[in-house]
């Protein structure tokens, strides 16, 4: 099973990735797009959840996002593995964000990237993973 995101309504709208300042980049500073409708981000929020509750109690491979994977795909982040206890949607404390607990969490270093673990909140023995960082999302069965 795996769920890839092509659209993540809960990652945070971070700085912009300019490409040697081109044109269209300096449009978008210049002219930034309209905020969303609250109403529809809560609706595709929701819809992402319904897809990743499948995964909770699975052992699962997650690959987080991160711009520069847009140039050099092989230098992002390390995919995690571990079991997903729960998913947890934060009540603002933690900006509104929704998180995957994971039990047993690890890297798993590839040639190029970083490890993007030590970074993740931990709560006990547990780490937390924020949907707003996912790319995808994969488990056997």
């Amino acid at each position: 099973m795996e769920f890839i995101l092509r659209h993540n309504p809960w990652a945070n709208p971070g700085k912009l990735l300019s490409l040697e300042g081109s044109r269209e980049d300096e449009a978008r500073l210049v002219h930034p797009q309209p905020p969303p409708n609250p109403e529809t981000v809560e609706r595709d929020r929701a819809s992402v959840l319904r897809e990743l509750r499948p995964f909770v109690g699975r052992q699962v491979t997650l690959q987080a996002w991160d711009p520069i994977m847009v140039i050099l795909d092989d230098e992002g982040p390390f995919p995690i593995i571990g079991q997903v206890a729960e998913l947890v949607i934060s009540d603002g404390t933690r900006g509104g964000q929704s998180y995957f607990r994971l039990q047993a969490a690890r890297s798993v270093p590839t040639p190029a990237g970083y490890d993007l673990l030590p970074s993740l909140e931990r709560e006990g023995n547990t780490a937390l993973f924020p949907v707003g960082s996912l790319y995808s999302i994969e488990s056997d069965g």
